[in-house]
C-alpha cells in the first residue's frame, strides 16, 4: 500500500509554486487529489487518501515556509538592472568581441554579446537573437540562503517566462530572457522584491 503522505509531500516539494499556491489556498484541493491520482496512481482510488494528505501539507508549517522566507528576505534586499539589445552566442571557440557574460562548459561556449556585435562572430554553433539580461544583484546573504534561484525560476515558469540562459556572478543573479518578456519578468520580479508575489 503506497504512503500517500510521503509520497505528496515529496511530489510538492518537487513543485515549490505549486505547494506555495495550496498553502494560501488559492487550489482547489479535491480537484488537484483527483489530478494528482490520475498523474500520481493511474486512477482516482487514491483520491480519497492523496486529498487527505493535500490538506495535511496545506495546514502544515514547517521547512517549506522557513526556506521561502528566507529566500524572500534575501530578494527584498536585492536592486534589479536591465541590459538590452544583445544575443547570445552558442560556439566550441571563445569569441572574438566584447561579450557581457561568458560561460564555458564541457558541451560548449556561451557567451552574452550586444547584437551590434554579433556580426562580427564567426564560427559559431548558434546564435540566439533578440534576449535581454536581468541583473538580481542581491546581498551577501544570497551566499548562504538557499532556494533564492529555485524561487526566482519556479515563479518565471509559472507566469509562462522562459529562461533562456542564466548564470552567476559573486552575489548577482544573471537573467536571460527573450525581449518579448523582458517588461513582464521584470514587473514579476520587481514584486516579489517588494514583496508583493
Amino acid at each position: 500500500m503506497p504512503n500517500y503522505a510521503s509520497e505528496i509531500r515529496m511530489y510538492l516539494k518537487q513543485r515549490p509554486i505549486l505547494l506555495r499556491y495550496l498553502k494560501g489556498g488559492d487550489i482547489n484541493c479535491s480537484s488537484l487529489a483527483r489530478n494528482i491520482s490520475k498523474e500520481v496512481y493511474g486512477d482516482k482510488k487514491s483520491e480519497v487518501a492523496v486529498r487527505a494528505s493535500l490538506l495535511r501539507e496545506a495546514q502544515s508549517g514547517g521547512d517549506f515556509e522557513l526556506a521561502e522566507e528566507a529566500a524572500l528576505r534575501v530578494l527584498k534586499g536585492s536592486t534589479l538592472e536591465v541590459r538590452t539589445g544583445l544575443c547570445v552566442v552558442l560556439s566550441k571557440k571563445q569569441v572574438r568581441v566584447p561579450v557581457v557574460i561568458v560561460s564555458t562548459s564541457r558541451s560548449g561556449i556561451m557567451s552574452l554579446v550586444e547584437e551590434g556585435h554579433a556580426k562580427k562572430i564567426q564560427g559559431y554553433d548558434r546564435v540566439v537573437r533578440n534576449v535581454d539580461m536581468i541583473a538580481i544583484c542581491s546581498g551577501k546573504n544570497i551566499e548562504g540562503t538557499p532556494g533564492v534561484v529555485s524561487l526566482i525560476l519556479n515563479t518565471l515558469a509559472q507566469e509562462g517566462i522562459n529562461v533562456v540562459e542564466i548564470t552567476s556572478c559573486h552575489y548577482d543573479t544573471l537573467l536571460v530572457v527573450n525581449s518579448h518578456d523582458t517588461q513582464k519578468a521584470f514587473g514579476i520580479l520587481r514584486e516579489m522584491i517588494r514583496g508583493k508575489h
